[in-house]
Order: C-alpha cells, then sequence, then structure tokens
C-alpha cells in the first residue's frame, strides 16, 4: 500500500515543527554557552524540584525512558515489526531517529563542554558533560517519532492521545533528570529542542529516500 503525497498543509506543518524545535535548541545552547544568561532559570527549576527529594527511586525509574539502553532495545524491536509489516518508510525514519539521536548526543556534548551542576551531590551516575541532555534528546527523537508514525493510523481521539502520551514520557525524563541534579533544566531544553529537529530530519530523510513507501 502506498502514500500519497503529503498535502501542503500537512507539509507546512511540518516546516514549523522543525522552526520551533531549532529556535528552542538555539536558545538554549546560547543559555548553555553563556552560563550566566541561564542562572535564574536553572536556579528556578531546579530549586522547585529539589523540594522534593524523597521521589528519588520514582524519578530513576522515570530517567531509565530516555536511557541510551531502553532506546536501543525498543527501537530495535520496532524497526523489526515494522520491517515484518513491510512498513519499510516507518522502519527507517525510526531507525534514523534513533541511531542518529544517539550520534547526535555524541558530537553534541564534546561541542558545548558544560560542567554538570555541583552545587548538590548528584543522584544518579553520569559520563560525560551537560549539554545537551542525552536522556531527552533521544527520548524526544524516539518516542515522537512514534508518535508521528503511528498516529496517523488511528482516529482522531486515539491519534491525539498518543501525541499526549509521547509528550508525557519526554516531559517525564526531562524533568527526572534535573531532579536527579545531573542536568540543569537549560540542558533538558536543548535535548528536547534538538531531540524534536533530529525526529523531524528524520523523517524527511526517509520520505525522501522512499517516497512512495509505508
Amino acid at each position: 500500500m502506498s502514500e500519497s503525497v503529503e498535502p501542503p498543509r500537512q507539509a507546512l506543518r511540518c516546516a514549523g515543527w522543525l522552526a520551533a524545535a531549532f529556535g528552542l535548541w538555539a536558545i538554549a545552547g546560547a543559555l548553555a554557552l553563556w552560563s550566566g544568561a541561564a542562572a535564574w532559570f536553572d536556579a528556578l527549576f531546579s530549586g522547585l524540584l529539589a523540594a522534593h527529594a524523597p521521589w528519588r527511586a520514582r524519578m530513576l525509574d522515570l530517567t531509565a525512558l530516555g536511557s541510551s539502553t531502553l532506546v536501543t532495545l525498543f527501537s530495535v524491536a520496532l524497526v523489526v515489526a515494522l520491517g515484518s509489516a513491510r512498513r519499510w518508510r516507518s522502519a527507517l525514519q525510526l531507525a534514523l531517529a534513533s541511531a542518529g539521536s544517539g550520534l547526535c548526543v555524541e558530537l553534541l556534548k564534546p561541542l558545548y563542554a558544560r560542567p554538570r551542576p555541583s552545587a548538590l551531590p548528584a543522584l544518579a551516575d553520569y559520563a560525560s558533560s551537560a549539554f545537551p541532555s542525552g536522556h531527552t534528546l533521544m527520548a524526544a527523537a524516539l518516542y515522537l517519532s512514534c508518535a508521528s508514525l503511528f498516529a496517523r493510523d488511528c482516529p482522531h481521539a486515539a491519534a491525539r492521545a498518543l501525541w499526549g502520551l509521547a509528550a508525557v514520557m519526554v516531559a517525564l525524563v526531562g524533568v527526572s533528570r534535573v531532579y536527579l541534579r545531573v542536568h540543569y533544566p537549560s540542558d533538558v531544553l536543548g535535548g528536547l529542542g534538538f531531540g524534536l529537529l533530529w525526529a523531524g530530519i528524520a523523517a524527511a530523510l526517509a520520505r525522501a529516500a522512499l517516497p512512495a513507501g509505508r
């Protein structure tokens, strides 16, 4: 079964999504580079979350939703399932979104080399610099790509629920990273923006490679 060419309205919506994501990422990047400008933003949200320290165990569970292990396993399972259903373009889009997001994290973190928060002891382990939040970036790229792939086959109400679920999952991952004191809020904002941007790029690349596929 082939897909028709996207109507202009949907193409414009996609372009707006990419523009908004790039703008969000660019603003967060600027805040991270000039950390003085980010201080009020980071202090505000970090302070709100620091008031609820007993939630550490729950936040560790939530942060796992953006871990490289879970993202990789979930992505591989979905790509195999989509390939088995002969949805080649969808499989390619998801593979690009997942693998590319991990590559983005590896390239961007050394570029910014932002130190991790140090005002309070971290409540989780980490192995690299702070900006952007890798967990948030990978979660945004994966879960929002999944929503874009599966929502189009659902009734309107179900599609909205699917998009809402994806957004909530990404938000919870981002909040957990700040709560666990391993990221500044602006790191999470940057991860979200670039994750959205990469999800859009992956969709465009898959569409260009397999324009008549599904």
